[in-house]
């Protein structure tokens, strides 16, 4: 009955696809301490009915092309988001950026000693590190250029790297809320009241705006 199931599932791609999407969000609603896995759970929903069929021999997998426009379609929603204020942050926000990036450049170079010193492709590294970042967009660029310097296979090694990474990656950030949200428990300190205050204003004078403000200096 399973191995019927795994090959039923294995021969309808679109079905795979959608099933993986509303598991994943269901699972995803669920919260632990405050704490849900969200989107993420359809990644791990994905590697675990792809690790079950390898058990039992049968290959399940998405075509490459829905899975190239699942990525523009998510790149898109993105860049709607957070395109309008990309700009702004631009202009406000230079140090911490610079900073940001000069942390992902020393993230990078160690990512690439510690890959090559356990003798890790190109291409696996690459996509582990996007992994470790859960950034997408950026597993695209590393299987594209993995694929465009020769490797057939650049694009599933890269894909490989990232869905392992990226578990430890969305492990990690829901292991520092947790923490996080526990400190919220023990945390004693108390915001500043509110005060509330009834100012009567008694004239029929009619002033102007400018003789407001000059007279109460921006108070």
């Amino acid at each position: 009955m399973v191995t019927g199931l795994l090959n039923a599932l294995a021969e309808n791609p679109v079905l795979v696809l959608f099933l993986l999407i509303g598991a994943g969000m269901l699972v995803g609603r669920v919260k632990v301490g405050g704490v849900s896995l969200g989107a993420a759970a359809v990644l791990f929903a994905g590697i675990i009915l792809a690790a079950w069929g390898t058990a039992e021999g049968i290959t399940i997998e998405v075509p490459a092309q829905m899975g190239t426009l699942g990525l523009a379609i998510f790149t898109f929603a993105i860049g709607i988001q957070s395109g309008p204020n990309f700009f702004h942050v631009l202009r406000t926000a230079a140090g911490p950026l610079a900073i940001m990036l000069a942390v992902l450049v020393v993230g990078a170079g160690a990512g690439l000693a510690v890959g090559r010193a356990l003798g890790m492709s190109s291409a696996m590294i690459a996509g582990a590190f996007a992994g470790a970042l859960t950034n997408t967009p950026a597993l695209a660029a590393a299987g594209g250029a993995a694929t465009a310097a020769g490797n057939a296979d650049g694009m599933a090694i890269a894909t490989v790297g990232y869905a392992v990474a990226y578990l430890y990656g969305v492990i990690g950030m829901l292991f520092f809320c947790l923490l996080a949200l526990r400190y919220r428990r023990s945390d004693k300190d108390a915001p500043s009241p509110l005060i509330n205050r009834t100012v009567r204003v008694e004239r029929d004078d009619a002033p102007q705006l400018g003789d407001i403000a000059e007279r109460v200096s921006g108070r």
